[in-house]
């Protein structure tokens, strides 16, 4: 029973926005989306070629928003059923963004990655081997979410995301299909009136309008922001439940070996207007540690190339021929090169 429900919300969470789709056009336009596909393979030829393109555009992003949005607050509903909860180690960064963990009761297992954790690098053995639960379908094998992010905050937060993007894709299948409900004798279909004035005509009528629509879509994406932030802001390290090696205590050198060096960058604003990405002096180098340690762990090193200009390329040559770097250890457990 429990593998048919998962079967279930997985082809909801699919097929979930052209369902939606197909009612809203019956309901509003008394159309099915089949009927308006083919009268747009028919006649579109007989519309301004000039905003084609940029209706399909807008279909595809707005869809895809749509079905990312609605998947996400499916899958938090879907959870009060079929979740199970399960302890993972935290055991570091390896790339930017990506924390690494491994299962509590069996660390030789490869460590599943998540880009939704802790944001940066790891720059502390103080945070390695911490526990957290998190919380997934029954019977699969994948790491899931954190049960912290999994709260009432965060399933209002995916409702909000799914009404946001909700907005500009219905607007887009207004374009559609109103010009499509010519077929309909008696329909809201008015010669005189260009898709934008229909659709703001629509609107009046239950008494929004398209400048309240803007509003509310643009209010919606700042609301959704400030829960979103809130809501991640939320994630933190577990308990340590392992005990770090005798060896890892300030002012001692240990080594470890490197296995990537991250460039960072920051956004600019360039001469036309735009933001463009542009290269910075700092650099952090992700170091692998083993010995001595349950399971390896990962710990980075942030520095300012200007003042050890040597630096990253050494740690790159050091990583593709598998040698290890020195390494001293300070006051909260960070490291630093000494080589």
């Amino acid at each position: 029973m429990l593998q048919f429900f998962i079967m279930l919300k997985n082809a909801l969470m699919i097929f979930g926005p052209l369902i939606a789709i197909e009612f809203y056009m019956r309901a509003v336009y008394h159309l099915g989306l089949s009927k308006v596909v083919v009268w747009w393979f028919k006649e579109s030829h007989t519309l301004d070629s000039n905003y084609g393109i940029p209706l399909l555009i807008g279909l595809f992003f707005s869809y895809l928003a749509v079905f990312a949005a609605l998947a996400h607050f499916i899958q938090m509903g879907a959870f009060i059923i079929t979740a199970e909860k399960h302890q993972m180690v935290y055991v570091g960064h390896d790339y930017k963004d990506r924390s690494l963990f491994v299962p509590s009761d069996d660390l030789t297992q490869e460590p599943k990655s998540d880009t939704v954790f802790i944001e940066g690098f790891n720059y502390s053995f103080n945070t390695v081997l911490t526990e957290t639960t998190f919380i997934r379908d029954k019977g699969t094998d994948i790491l899931g979410a954190t049960l912290n992010s999994y709260s009432f905050g965060s399933f209002v937060t995916s409702l909000i995301l799914l009404i946001t993007f909700l907005i500009p894709l219905l607007v887009v299948v207004h374009f559609y299909a109103y010009p499509a409900t010519a077929l309909i004798p008696g329909s809201l279909y008015d010669a005189n009136l260009g898709g934008m004035d229909a659709l703001d005509k629509m609107l009046k009528s239950i008494g929004f309008g398209v400048v309240k629509l803007l509003f509310t879509f643009f209010g919606l994406f700042v609301l959704y922001f400030f829960t979103a932030v809130k809501q991640q802001s939320s994630e933190t390290y577990g308990s340590q439940i392992y005990d770090l090696p005798a060896s890892i205590n300030s002012g001692n050198i240990i080594e470890g070996q490197p296995i990537h060096v991250e460039y960072h960058k920051t956004q600019r604003t360039n001469s036309s207007g735009s933001l463009s990405d542009v290269a910075t002096d700092f650099r952090t180098i992700v170091f692998k540690f083993e010995k001595n340690f349950p399971t390896a762990v990962y710990v980075s090193y942030h520095y300012d190339s200007e003042e050890r200009p040597e630096l990253s390329d050494l740690a790159y040559q050091n990583s593709k021929n598998n040698t290890k770097m020195k390494l001293r250890i300070n006051d909260d457990l960070g490291i630093e090169v000494v080589e």
